[in-house]
C-alpha cells in the first residue's frame, strides 16, 4: 500500500505546479487532499503556506490568515536557534518569513490594522531589508493615519542604505506650500498641459482622447499639449512629444515634469485614465504653488488625507526638488515605497487639494459617476480599476472620444 505521507507530498507538489500555472481550483483541490493525508503528529508548514497563498488569491482573507498563522505557529524556524535537521520538503525558511509579510496584507484587507502592523514588524525583524515588508509597513501606517511615521520610516531606511554605500545623506524636509517663497514666474507664458505615457499599459488612444478632451474643454487661454513618453507611435499631430529625463519605469516618469525642462509658465498634468467632461477654465487659471487631488473621497484609496497625483498644477519655478531628490536617492526610495504619490507626500506639505479648491468639479468614477455625470463635474478620474475602456456607463461613449 502506498505510503500516505508520500501521497501527501505528491499532492502538495502537483498543487504547487497548478498554482504556478494559475489553475487555482486544481491547486486548492490537491492541497486539500494533501492536508487530509498529513499523519497525526506531523507538521507540514510548506503545505500550510501553499494553502494560504491560494486562499489569498481567491480573496478569502480569513482562511488565508488561518493557514499563514499555522505556518508561523509550527515552523521550526521560529525557534532560536532552529534545529539543524530541518527537512526542507516540509519546512522552508522562506515560507516562515514570508508568512508574516503575507499576514500583514490579509489583515490590511480586513482593516485589522494593529495586527497588520505587528506582522510587518515581525517580518522586518527577520529581514530588515525585505522590500515588500517595508512597503507594506508604510501602507499600513498610512491607513492608520500615521503618515508622518510612514515617511520617517522610509527616510530612516534610505539613510541606512546610503551609509552602507558611503553616500552622504541629509534628511530632506518637505517644502511647505503655505510658507515657501517661490520665485516669480512668467504669468504671460502659455499653459503647458502635460501627460505621461510609459510602456504598454495605456495605448496611444488614451493620449489622443485626453488631447481631444483638452481641445474641447480648454478655451480662453493659450496652451500646448505635451506627452512625455519613450514612444510617440500612434500619437496624433498636434501633440508635442518629449523624452523622459531618466530611464525610470511606470509612474516614476512623472518626476520628469519637475526637472529642468526649459519651459516657463504654468503646468497642468492630467493622468491618461481621465475623462474630461466640462469646462476646465477654473483649473487652467490656477496660479497657486502646488495643486493636486486628495485621497479622502477616492474609492480605491485606503489611506485618507493623502495625495493622489491624477491631477497636478504648478508653476515652473516650484517643485524642482521633487525630481532632484529622487534622482539622488532613486534606487533606495524604490525599495521602500511603490507609489509616486507617496514620494510627493515625502516632499510636499500643505498643498492645495483639488476637491477643496474646486468643489464637485473633479470626481472619482467609482465614488460618484458610475451611472451619470453629476452636475458641475468637469473631470472624472479612474485611479486603479476599472479603466474607461472597461466601463459601461452610458456617458463614456459620448465624452471619451
Amino acid at each position: 500500500m502506498e505510503d500516505p505521507l508520500r501521497r501527501c507530498k505528491l499532492h502538495n507538489k502537483f498543487g504547487a505546479f497548478c498554482y504556478q500555472g494559475g489553475r487555482l481550483p486544481n491547486a486548492l483541490d490537491n492541497f486539500t487532499k494533501a492536508l487530509a493525508l498529513v499523519p497525526e503528529g506531523v507538521t507540514f508548514t510548506n503545505l500550510y503556506f501553499n494553502l494560504a497563498n491560494v486562499y489569498a488569491e481567491q480573496k478569502n482573507p480569513e482562511k488565508a490568515i488561518e493557514f499563514y498563522q499555522k505556518v508561523v505557529d509550527n515552523s521550526p524556524y521560529r525557534l532560536s536557534p532552529p534545529p539543524s535537521n530541518i527537512d526542507p520538503d516540509f519546512h522552508a525558511q522562506g515560507a516562515y518569513s514570508e508568512s508574516f509579510n503575507n499576514l500583514s496584507v490579509q489583515y490590511m484587507t480586513l482593516n485589522r490594522l494593529p495586527e497588520a502592523r505587528a506582522a510587518c514588524l515581525q517580518a522586518l525583524e527577520l529581514n530588515p531589508d525585505a522590500t515588500e515588508a517595508n512597503v507594506n509597513l508604510g501602507n499600513c501606517l498610512r491607513q492608520m493615519g500615521l503618515r508622518a511615521e510612514a515617511v520617517e520610516h522610509v527616510w530612516r531606511r534610505v539613510a541606512l542604505d546610503c551609509a552602507r554605500d558611503g553616500l552622504e545623506f541629509e534628511l530632506p524636509a518637505p517644502i511647505n506650500c503655505k510658507e515657501a517663497e517661490v520665485e516669480e514666474w512668467d504669468r504671460t507664458a502659455v499653459l503647458h498641459v502635460v501627460c505621461v505615457k510609459w510602456g504598454k499599459k495605456y495605448g496611444p488612444e488614451y493620449v489622443n482622447k485626453l488631447y481631444h478632451g483638452v481641445r474641447r474643454f480648454v478655451s480662453g487661454v493659450e496652451y500646448d499639449f505635451t506627452c512625455f513618453t519613450e514612444s510617440a507611435e500612434g500619437l496624433e499631430e498636434g501633440i508635442l512629444v518629449r523624452p523622459f529625463a531618466e530611464d525610470w519605469t511606470g509612474w516614476w516618469g512623472k518626476a520628469t515634469l519637475f526637472s529642468d525642462l526649459g519651459l516657463t509658465g504654468r503646468f497642468l498634468y492630467i493622468d491618461l485614465d481621465t475623462v474630461i467632461c466640462g469646462d476646465l477654465g477654473d483649473l487652467a487659471a490656477y496660479t497657486g504653488k502646488f495643486l493636486l487631488m486628495g485621497t479622502s473621497d477616492i474609492y480605491c484609496e485606503t489611506a485618507k488625507d493623502g495625495f493622489n497625483s491624477s491631477i497636478i498644477a504648478w508653476p515652473d519655478t516650484f517643485g524642482r526638488h521633487i525630481y532632484t531628490r529622487l534622482k539622488r536617492y532613486y534606487k533606495y526610495v524604490l525599495k521602500y515605497i511603490c507609489r509616486f504619490d507617496h514620494w510627493l507626500e515625502m516632499n510636499i506639505a500643505e498643498a492645495d487639494l483639488v476637491q477643496a479648491v474646486f468643489p464637485a468639479q473633479f470626481l472619482d468614477y467609482t465614488t460618484y459617476c458610475k451611472t451619470a455625470v453629476p452636475e458641475g463635474c468637469r473631470m472624472i478620474c479612474f485611479p486603479r480599476e476599472p479603466k474607461p475602456h472597461y466601463c459601461e456607463a452610458p456617458w463614456i461613449g459620448e465624452l471619451w472620444v
